[in-house]
């Protein structure tokens, strides 16, 4: 570990990079089903690997030495791993497991050196019905997690975990009389006072945008404290995103949209209130996004271009006095089937009767990002695009995409070049004016690395850990941007 690194160093500082780069050693994770990075805890860095019956922390020091491993025991061999919480010196393993016609949800608690500390049982369900698929989602501080589920279409069920107290803060279980909370809902969040607020969708298509909308659904201590429909009438939505700013207490709906398309984004729009400010019915702010825009992104070369095509919202970014940041992303899938027969060439691939089998292969394009800038007043502060290439086949397009890493003064748009085994990272660097400059960061090559920066988390204001898939083997990699 200490060679690679070494000559990262090495290799950084020749090109003139202020970067330190640490590898750990790798690890061959076939035989198990997932892993999940809890970064810094205590002083040592933590990750969880899920074997089905058996669940191991790996413990490494915090210039990824690796130390030790630790096997979590529960009461049961057959538990359910909902998910984990990472806090300053312990964490939290929220589990299930079904005894009888009784299914327990507990927290266990574990210091930074995976030795337990203390369990609590949070709540007792009867199973004599299909047990909830519970998904879960974190605030943004990690203090408050709800763990959420929909039944039958119109049923709600919310559980919002204390994370620091390893209690049930508040339960409820909410039925929606006109919304199908499968089929219309879009995302949830939790603050970091514990409200849950939900984002549902009716009607986008093309041919009944004439009763589009948008519902907000903000509860807490199981009241609704707020409910709004957005007025999207007459256009359909490509994307949209919801977020909440912890500091001012905004609750931001936006979203990329047009007249008839899903694909085609002429328009983005946006509501912006303070959560007690929204009213039963809010027409969103729609700004334009130009012709002069989408040729800026496409360039003059595809002037028949009048819009964004296929471009997703990546993120949300709240500023503190209240404004937001929207980034999107070009993101297309394209499936190509080739039919063949190797015992009988001779049959038409169009006859029903042929046994000839189906060979797939999956395109992953992830391309150009765009940002708009908006102030608290609704006003656009700035737009730009930042120009990137990522091509991959086959691969669910876990290598490409970007890491947002945020600064209180600047943000960095982290990302692989290309999709390959020898590759170069780079990154753009943003100020608050939207003026950025592109670096490059370090090059893969010879190190045996693939690194997936959409499966990164950020340890603090300048430390980033990712994990390196290659061959079934594991790597974690830290970049650290202070100075060396």
């Amino acid at each position: 570990m200490r060679i690679i690194k070494v000559i990262f160093i090495l290799l950084l500082c020749h090109f003139g990079y202020g970067q330190k780069v640490t590898v750990a050693d790798e690890i061959n994770i076939r035989n198990y089903y997932a892993y999940d990075m809890m970064g810094n805890i205590g002083g040592n860095t933590l990750l969880y690997l899920d074997k089905g019956l058996e669940h191991y922390v790996n413990i490494y020091d915090s210039e990824l030495k690796y130390k030790r491993n630790k096997e979590l025991r529960f009461e049961k061999r057959k538990v359910r791993v909902h998910y984990l919480v990472p806090k300053d010196s312990t964490f939290n393993v929220v589990y299930s497991y079904k005894e009888r016609d009784t299914i327990f949800y507990r927290i266990n608690e574990y210091d930074h050196n995976a030795v337990f500390k203390d369990s609590v049982t949070i709540e007792k369900e009867v199973s004599n019905m299909i047990p909830k698929n519970y998904r879960h989602y974190t605030s943004d501080d990690k203090s408050k997690t709800v763990m959420f589920a929909q039944d039958k279409g119109r049923l709600l069920y919310m559980r919002v975990i204390d994370n620091v107290n390893n209690e049930i803060l508040w339960a409820a279980d909410v039925e929606l009389k006109k919304i199908d909370t499968e089929d219309d809902f879009r995302k949830v969040i939790v603050t970091n006072e514990g409200i849950v607020i939900y984002l549902f969708e009716q009607n986008n298509s093309r041919y009944s945008r004439e009763d589009h909308w948008l519902t907000v659904l903000g509860l807490y201590q199981g009241s609704i404290i707020l409910q709004s429909k957005i007025d999207m009438k007459d256009r359909v939505s490509c994307d949209t995103e919801l977020s909440f700013n912890n500091v001012t207490g905004n609750v931001v709906v936006a979203g990329l949209s047009s007249e008839k398309s899903k694909e085609d984004a002429k328009e983005y729009f946006f509501v912006n209130k303070h959560i007690s400010a929204y009213d039963l019915i809010e027409v969103p702010v729609v700004k334009e996004i130009g012709l002069d825009f989408v040729r800026e992104v496409y360039g003059r070369k595809k002037n028949k271009e009048k819009a964004l095509k296929d471009f997703q919202i990546h993120s949300v970014m709240n500023r503190r006095d209240g404004g937001f940041l929207l980034i999107a992303e070009m993101d297309r899938e394209y499936q190509r089937r080739t039919t063949f027969n190797s015992v009988n060439r001779g049959r038409s691939p169009r006859n029903n009767n042929s046994s000839s089998p189906l060979r797939g292969w999956t395109d992953y394009y992830n391309e150009d990002i765009v940002m708009f800038s908006i102030h608290p007043d609704g006003k656009e502060h700035w737009r730009e695009v930042l120009f990137k290439k990522q091509f991959s086949q086959d691969d669910g397009g876990i290598f490409s995409s970007f890491y947002l890493f945020k600064t209180p003064s600047r943000i960095k748009i982290i990302y692989n070049d290309e999709i390959k085994n020898n590759n170069t990272v780079s990154e753009y660097v943003l100020n608050p004016l939207g003026q950025y400059e592109r670096n490059s960061l370090l090059s893969t090559e010879y190190q045996n690395l693939r690194l997936r920066f959409s499966a990164a988390i950020q340890l603090n204001n300048h430390q980033l850990l990712i994990p390196s898939e290659k061959s079934y083997n594991l790597r974690l990699v830290k970049i650290d941007y202070s100075p060396i």
